[in-house]
Formats: structure tokens, sequence, C-alpha cells
């Protein structure tokens, strides 16, 4: 069992208590998800220092996306300059991989976005 202080974490502190209430667990049993918000932490991610916690989950999602633009090809053969940039931002870790900009990548590979989000998430559990 894990204990986790929301008022500890940065990306939770924010969160009414209703909204902390309604996380579901990913399939893999490794993360949280937050339907509503669009948000998606990983339990390292949460395990880590609250000041490294969202440094170690861009870069380990940076990296994953990466990967799975290796697997999906065609998302990178249809991105225009702007996505392309964006893309960039999370691959090297400097952003957190958005809501738009994965229903964008979705759509590029005919997926829904919570298919990409769950291939995500396996990649970064098994790099």
């Amino acid at each position: 069992m894990h204990v986790i202080a929301a008022d500890e974490h940065p990306l939770l502190r924010e969160l009414s208590s209703d909204q902390l209430a309604a996380f579901t667990i990913d399939s893999a049993g490794s993360g949280l998800h937050w339907p509503a918000l669009d948000l998606d932490l990983d339990l390292d991610g949460l395990r880590a220092r609250p000041t490294e916690a969202q440094a170690v989950h861009r870069r380990r999602r940076g990296v994953a996306l990466q990967q799975w633009l290796d697997i999906h090809p065609e998302a990178t053969a249809q991105m225009g300059k702007e996505l392309r940039q964006a893309v960039d931002q999370v691959v090297e870790g400097k952003t957190d991989l958005k809501s738009q900009l994965a229903r964008e990548l979705a759509e590029a590979c005919a997926l829904p976005p919570s298919e990409l989000l769950d291939q995500l998430a396996e990649l970064q559990r098994n790099p």
C-alpha cells in the first residue's frame, strides 16, 4: 500500500477533495488517471520528492513519446511545424503531454486518445 500526501505533491496540491477522489488506476496498476482533468501520474513520479516529481514524469513521458513515434511513423509524417515543435518539447522533457496534442497524435494514427495514453503508459513502464 502506498500513501501519498496530496498536499506535498505540486500537481495534487491544487485539486479539491472531490477531484482527488475521482481517479482510476491504469490497467497495469502502476499509475493513476483523473479522466475529468486529463491528468496521468505514475507511481514513481508520485513517490519522488515533490520538487522532482514533475521533472521525472516529464522526462519519462518524453522518452515514451519518442519510442511511440518510432513505432508510429505515420504520426510524424502528418505533423506540421507547430505540432512538431510541441512534440519536441515533450520529447525533450520540457513540458508534459497536453490533451490537445495527445488527441492530434492519436487522430493521425486512427486511435482513440485513451489508447494512445495507454500505449505511452506501457512504454513508460517497460522502456
